[in-house]
């Protein structure tokens, strides 16, 4: 099905898109367990749900970008950079909706944090966009010239 050139590709795309995911995935792990406000208000709750997220989102992200990097070459490095905070924020939201406890502190109540940690995982998606389509620019560029030489 794929030619020796395109297999490598392959997997140096999925190299990209799974170290992107895991950067990703532990930055929101320190934005959950070593930041303020998660840190001072519930520590052992946010502390749990960062390290689910860490675990579970960057390796379903991989798994899906290596399943749909069958089809299309660019959504191997695209898929687990976009999908990856977007699992976190799933993760995070699962956990907040069975977490009853409501507060208030300097400001911030829990429904403000759920609503800014997920602004803050969509901007990572986007970053992640970005970030990947300049990647699959470089491949696709790399690998046309290895096929003229």
């Amino acid at each position: 099905m794929f030619e020796k050139n395109s297999k490598l590709l392959f997997l140096i795309a999925l190299i990209i898109g799974g170290i992107g995911a895991f950067g990703q995935a532990y930055m929101l792990y320190h934005e959950l367990a070593e930041c303020y406000p998660y840190k001072i208000v519930d520590y052992y709750f946010y502390k749990n749900i960062a390290i689910t997220g860490l675990y579970s989102a960057p390796l379903l992200a991989v798994f899906i970008g290596f399943l749909l990097g069958w089809k299309r070459f660019w959504l191997t490095t695209i898929a687990p950079v976009v999908l990856c905070p977007l699992f976190f924020a799933f993760i995070f939201k699962s956990f907040s909706f069975f977490h009853d406890k409501t507060w208030s502190f300097d400001g911030k109540s829990s429904e403000t944090i759920v609503y800014d940690f997920v602004l803050y995982t969509i901007s990572l998606s986007i970053t992640g966009l970005v970030i990947a389509m300049f990647c699959n620019f470089l491949l696709s560029f790399l690998s046309k010239r290895n096929k003229l030489a």
